[in-house]
């Protein structure tokens, strides 16, 4: 590990937002800086609680309170960086299973149109799995299993699952 009185991008094989190992692979630089941050302040827990009395169990209503007078103050803003931040998510997820259009048909003229399917039929799962169907969940949940996903027009979405309805349904 590094030496943990430096920042990231001055140790040795760092990976600041400057760094050749940054550009090759941000997301393993951006969890290495998270694990070198965790261990700082495991570290140095007590300077971490006197510039930070927010993080004391005794004050943690305060701290409450206060994110929540902010949250109050700042709604629009909060709200379009929330739905800036869905649409790129969004987005991501459609590049990572082939790109933004329907695996049956092809269509892809709007991309509002779209929706993500389990190949298997097993939604249920996942979202129990991940608390809801939070879009972060889903694009963790389709990084570590692509192929259980593709891209579907809602129409080609909605004969696939009426059909596997019809072939599970239990005769009368």
């Amino acid at each position: 590990m590094r030496a943990l009185n430096k920042t990231p991008e001055q140790n040795e094989g760092g990976c600041g937002k400057n760094s050749e190992l940054y550009k090759l692979d941000p997301e393993k630089c951006i969890e290495q800086n998270r694990a070198y941050h965790r261990a700082w302040h495991q570290q140095n827990r007590e300077r971490v609680e006197v510039r930070n009395p927010d993080s004391l169990p005794q004050n943690i209503d305060r701290a409450k309170t206060r994110k929540q007078r902010w949250a109050d103050k700042h709604k629009v803003e909060t709200r379009i960086a929330r739905r800036n931040q869905h649409a790129e998510t969004r987005i991501q997820i459609f590049m990572l299973l082939g790109g933004p259009k329907c695996a049956l048909c092809g269509y892809s003229a709007n991309q509002d149109a779209l929706q993500i399917d389990h190949i298997r039929g097993d939604g249920h799962t996942d979202r129990a799995k991940h608390a809801g169907g939070n879009i972060s969940a889903k694009l963790r949940a389709i990084k570590e299993n692509p192929e259980r996903f593709q891209v579907l027009c809602g129409n080609c979405h909605n004969i696939k699952s009426n059909q596997e309805r019809r072939q599970t349904r239990k005769p009368l």
